[in-house]
């Protein structure tokens, strides 16, 4: 790995099995979601099926590129994704970070031009997508990048 031309020093996979901050000053916190347990609009399943695997495959392309990445799945509840994203920024996004990505596979939703990230709702009663709350039941994407500059102002 280079760093402005110059190698960088130490072992790369020590550093990421070690949990250490990113040599090369990347932040990932990737997110897969398969199950969910809404019921779509013509009452079908939303369940998906290769989410996950995505996410598993973003976070080891990010780690061969030297980032530091964190893993989640299946968040069921939209104040776990919030709460998901805020430690990971506080404990992640400091000191020698240069960039930092979150990755998200699984549902979102556009309304009136502003991304909305939609939880699994996994372990509750199931959803229909008609009756979803914007504001209670969905992740602003606007809400994620605050979170994100809040922790590292």
């Amino acid at each position: 790995m280079f760093d402005n031309g110059k190698t960088l020093d130490g072992n790369l996979a020590d550093s990421i099995a070690r949990n250490q901050p990113s040599p090369v000053g990347i932040e990932v916190l990737v997110i897969g979601n398969d199950d969910y347990n809404v019921i779509g609009r013509r009452g079908g399943s939303l369940k998906l099926n290769n989410c996950v695997r995505d996410a598993k495959v973003m976070k080891e392309a990010f780690e061969k590129l030297g980032g530091r990445c964190h893993l989640e799945t299946n968040i069921a509840e939209p104040r776990h994704v919030r709460k998901k994203v805020k430690d990971w920024a506080s404990e992640r996004l400091k000191d020698s970070v240069r960039i930092a990505f979150i990755s998200w596979a699984g549902h979102s939703l556009a309304r009136n031009g502003a991304t909305h990230l939609v939880p699994t709702f996994g372990k509750g009663e199931t959803q229909q997508l008609s009756k979803l709350d914007f504001e209670e039941d969905t992740v602003h994407l606007l809400d994620i990048i605050k979170a994100v500059r809040n922790a590292n102002p």
